[in-house]
């Protein structure tokens, strides 16, 4: 599936994805803003991939970020920094508790 974003559309500093699809592998769904909203998935242009909930075009809700350095965190998100309880791994070291504005707390 394609975007639903223009190229190099930018929403108040939030890059969108350059690829955006729905969970099932239809097109994903997104607000009247064009952001994505609901569950879905996004790989940005440096290669990060989201999957799991969105809000206001931000991960929000449940999701896993896969980083291209290999860092993954599965857990809670609000307003697209980690929040609540999550599992995140690098390399050698896992780390599993609460986080808050997207560190560990």
């Amino acid at each position: 599936p394609k975007s639903h974003y223009k190229p190099g559309e930018n929403y108040s500093g939030f890059k969108p994805p350059l690829f955006w699809e729905e969970k099932g592998g239809k097109a994903g769904v997104v607000d009247i803003d064009y952001k994505p909203h609901g569950e879905g998935k996004s790989i940005d242009e440096k290669g990060n991939i989201y999957e799991g909930s969105f809000e206001n075009g931000k991960p929000h809700g449940r999701g896993k970020l896969t980083l291209v350095n290999g860092v993954v965190y599965d857990g809670g998100f609000s307003r697209g920094l980690k929040s609540g309880q999550g599992v995140l791994v690098s390399r050698n070291v896992k780390y599993t508790g609460s986080f808050q504005n997207g560190k560990k707390s």
